[in-house]
């Protein structure tokens, strides 16, 4: 590939905003990767400034999500516990046992989601 202005020189990068081909001397540094003019490295830090908002809200829901799955375990096993103990059946042991599971694998991923996953100990 060559030079977009330069046609016989050959290229080293690409313009991150219009795709042209830029050597050496055409190069203008943005804050991340290279453009080939002033106005592009205008629309490239708007694009920058778009693309941190949309990660930072990217972000947040993923952390909302780390609650949602936690929150259904116990909800679940607070289910099957209570039908267990409200209503006695020969399964009753069972239902205990797998809400019990439920309840306690659910408040462990809250646990480990606001200590250790916040903290960046993993």
């Amino acid at each position: 590939m060559h030079c977009s202005k330069h046609r016989e020189i050959e290229a080293v990068g690409l313009c991150r905003i219009c795709m042209v081909g830029l050597c050496e001397n055409c190069v203008v540094e943005a804050s991340q990767g290279f453009v080939c003019s002033d106005q592009c490295r205008d629309r490239a830090d708007v694009l920058d400034r778009v693309m941190g908002i949309q990660a930072a809200n990217l972000t947040a829901r993923s952390h909302m999500a780390w609650f949602i799955v936690p929150a259904l375990f116990i909800v679940i096993g607070a289910l099957f516990l209570r039908e267990s103990l409200l209503f006695g059946t020969p399964s009753s042991s069972i239902k205990i046992i797998v809400g019990t599971f439920l309840a306690v694998m659910g408040v462990a991923w809250v646990f480990y989601v606001v200590f250790v996953k916040k903290h960046g100990s993993t």
